[in-house]
């Protein structure tokens, strides 16, 4: 999901850090896989609630807003490229990228 955040009527785009076993940093946008019979906006919103809401009930967020459907991209075959398209040929791609916005509510706490 592409989390957006207005601050000062200008909005930002909140990105995941990760250190890398080298020593290196990756940023990411918060997601991951779906669970079998799952939709997309479920699975996001399971997503959110797991990985960047509190521990504490009273701190989390009910329900996150997720918006729409800005980007997908697929993998036609077990090779690491994504594609924007899927290629005339492949009539299924074997695994597939879908990006949603979700805005973030005026105010919230969220933990990492």
């Amino acid at each position: 999901a592409i989390l957006l955040v207005n601050q000062h009527d200008h909005p930002h785009v909140l990105l995941l850090q990760r250190t890398m076993p080298g020593g290196g940093v990756e940023y990411k946008l918060p997601g991951g896989r779906l669970r079998h019979g799952e939709g997309e906006v479920a699975g996001l919103q399971r997503k959110l609630h797991n990985k960047l809401s509190p521990a504490e009930q009273s701190l989390r967020v009910s329900d996150w807003e997720c918006g729409d459907c800005v980007a997908r991209w697929c993998r036609p075959a077990f090779e690491p490229n994504y594609y924007p398209y899927l290629p005339a040929h492949v009539t299924k791609p074997k695994e597939s990228r879908t990006v949603y916005i979700a805005q973030l509510p005026e105010r919230c706490k969220f933990a990492v």
